[in-house]
């Protein structure tokens, strides 16, 4: 009986994370960034006023401030964070590969660099990689999730196999076709209600 709930549930959040998974990532990023910044605004206030946690009503104003603030800029802060990786994976290749190339001078090695981080940030921006990239996480981990549920669902597996991490229990041949086939799906439904 486990293996049936454990596989409806697996079903139901991976189907969840497959077909919405980029509004579903967008709040829990959202939600974790009111979280935070209601203890933020709630502990600024208490340290300010010398009173304690949430003790009236400006420590409750500061926390819900907190967490509006927050809440809204979490998923702006995830966006930069992303393009700006993609930059310094730029900056960061042409650093180690220009070397070997015979470029030493710094002067045209940091020109180089910065000119690359460009080049992937602009892009970046253009077509939205961070939102692809949360697309392309939640599909595939969304896909791994609907099929371990059908292999618990069909007896291909049982939970205490799954605990255990038994070697016999990873995804192979068929399974994994499986997979890549819900994540493409999963894929063209969340670009085709407009995920990014």
């Amino acid at each position: 009986m486990d293996d049936v709930v454990v596989a409806v549930i697996a079903l139901v959040v991976g189907a969840l994370l497959v077909l919405r998974g980029y509004a579903t990532l967008r709040l829990a990023i959202s939600l974790l960034g009111g979280f935070l910044g209601f203890t933020l605004g709630a502990s600024l206030v208490a340290q300010q006023t010398g009173t304690s946690y949430l003790a009236g009503v400006p420590g409750w104003i500061g926390a819900i401030l907190g967490a509006l603030v927050l809440g809204g800029l979490a998923f702006s802060f995830y966006r930069a964070g992303i393009t700006l990786g993609f930059g310094a994976l730029g900056y960061g290749l042409s650093l180690l590969l220009l070397p070997a190339m015979g470029v030493s001078q710094t002067w045209l090695l940091q020109l180089i660099g910065r000119l690359v981080a460009l080049a992937l940030i602009i892009p970046a921006i253009v077509f939205d990689l961070p939102g692809i990239v949360i697309v392309l996480a939640t599909s595939l981990a969304g896909a791994e999730l609907v099929v371990i549920a059908m292999r618990l669902l069909t007896g291909n597996v049982v939970l205490a196999e799954l605990s255990a991490q038994n070697p016999r229990v990873g995804l192979n041949g068929f399974w994994w076709i499986g997979v890549i086939g819900v994540a493409l799906l999963g894929g063209v439904v969340q670009f085709r209600h407009g995920a990014v």
